[in-house]
């Protein structure tokens, strides 16, 4: 597993900001400085366990569904997370 303080300074450097109203001790939500979407880290204790990063679009609007992509990689969180789906 990969340790949360790398986790958090890679987010860091990567421009992501810390939402601390939205963190208990097992999740933290990072927001993209540059309108990305957001990423949870799940953690256990010292250790990073998965990493989520949530839909920007709804796939089925009548139910207001956003799916999320699931990852153990930080980088590849970052990525997806920074991307723009068809733009």
């Amino acid at each position: 597993m990969r340790k949360l303080k790398s986790t958090r300074n890679k987010l860091l450097k990567s421009g992501f900001v810390l939402d601390e109203s939205d963190c208990d001790e097992r999740t933290e939500l990072w927001l993209g400085a540059q309108g990305g979407r957001p990423i949870r880290v799940y953690k256990e204790g010292e250790d990073v366990s998965s990493l989520r990063v949530y839909g920007e679009e709804p796939d089925q609007p009548q139910y207001d569904e956003f799916h999320s992509f699931y990852t153990p990689s930080v980088s590849v969180a970052i990525r997806v997370a920074s991307s723009r789906r068809g733009r």
